[in-house]
């Protein structure tokens, strides 16, 4: 019952080496797959990442855009913001960074708090699929004096 120790010698180191030298085609088959599978799943994230920051890029030049706007109309009589509204249009750096931009806006009275004027801005995506939009509001200063606070 006495059971040898089996020690490795040179000739057996030998044969396990040829009978196991390097990769099997099953492994490399597997590799090559799951590395396919990475790089189109990094692939198709990095442009609709990109896409992402173009879109973020296009909304803040639209909200640039806005509170420009709403800057010039707060600052005009109240009489005359009506009218300017009518006629508002979307400015040379806006259509050079947005495209087809289109304006629109309302003047609302509140009961408290004077006019709310509301602009709004509609542009083309960079693929030209959908329109996208965005609103941004203000009291009009000049509106609210003289009411209780």
């Amino acid at each position: 019952m006495s059971q040898q120790l089996r020690i490795p010698n040179a000739s057996t180191r030998g044969q396990r080496a040829r009978d196991r030298s390097g990769l099997s085609f099953a492994e490399v088959l597997v590799s090559a797959t799951m590395m396919a599978t990475v790089m189109s799943l990094v692939t198709v994230s990095s442009f609709r990442v990109s896409r992402i920051w173009l879109d973020v890029h296009d909304h803040r030049n639209a909200l640039n855009e806005l509170t420009n706007q709403l800057d010039r109309l707060t600052t005009i009589p109240v009489q005359n913001v009506a009218r300017a509204i009518d006629s508002i249009e979307a400015s040379d750096a806006c259509r050079e960074m947005l495209i087809k931009p289109r304006l629109s806006g309302s003047i609302e009275n509140a009961k408290t708090l004077g006019r709310r004027v509301t602009l709004e801005i509609t542009w083309q995506n960079r693929l030209g699929t959908k329109s996208n939009s965005t609103q941004l509001s203000a009291w009009h200063p000049s509106a609210t004096e003289g009411t209780n606070q």
